[in-house]
């Protein structure tokens, strides 16, 4: 019943951003800190999810509000620590908070928040809880892709050669191939994935369009 929860604030150009984010962070002393922002991979020709983008940041201006709409929902709430998700969406003059829960990440985050801002998750949870003194400070600032296929993707001669000419550009690219018993119960059976890392956002989504639109051929 407490969401959506608005928070408007003066239009400004910014970079190009997806309609929503998921958010990962915690809250010490009132204070909101963010480790990450979540973004997803939709097909352009479906809007069906094909995967998702973890940022260690965003544009500033956004990440500032987005920081002042959590804060301000969380003081409401009396909410003074502990570790959330949440889920926002963005239009050019406000933020809408869709969803907010107190929680630890799941497991696989921690992998990813080490390699986008070599951040120990479950180091600074410890160090949290234990009242020990610990920083958020982000060594790395990357971005880091997770791409789905659900097709025989090997078969698929142009994308396998993007894949590898990728791969030379990028030493962190990496292709991995499930195998069939992780899928057989699924309606439809994810057969891979792949992992793309850089620091420019504006390339990164470069190649994941050009991976999307080889792999739906």
């Amino acid at each position: 019943t407490f969401l959506p929860y608005i928070l408007r604030f003066p239009k400004k150009e910014h970079e190009d951003s997806p309609q929503e984010y998921r958010i990962d962070g915690f809250i010490k002393n009132k204070t909101v800190y963010i480790l990450s922002f979540t973004e997803k991979i939709l097909a352009p020709s479906t809007q069906a999810p094909r995967g998702y983008i973890i940022r260690a940041e965003i544009d500033p201006f956004l990440s500032l509000n987005i920081m002042n709409c959590l804060e301000k929902f969380s003081s409401a709430f009396k909410i003074n620590q502990g570790f959330f998700s949440a889920k926002v969406h963005i239009s050019p003059h406000e933020i809408v908070l869709l969803k907010f829960k107190m929680n630890i990440a799941k497991k696989d985050f921690s992998t990813l928040l080490s390699c986008v801002t070599e951040i120990d998750y479950y180091s600074t949870i410890y160090k949290f809880f234990s009242s020990e003194p610990f920083s958020c400070q982000k060594e790395k600032k990357l971005n880091m892709a997770i791409l789905f296929f659900y097709k025989n993707f090997r078969k698929n001669k142009p994308l396998m050669q993007t894949l590898k000419n990728l791969s030379q550009q990028s030493p962190m690219l990496e292709i991995r191939e499930y195998a069939d018993d992780r899928t057989s119960s699924l309606s439809y059976p994810k057969e891979g994935h792949v992992t793309l890392v850089h620091e420019d956002y504006k390339i990164l989504t470069q190649h994941v369009k050009e991976i999307i639109g080889l792999s739906e051929v």
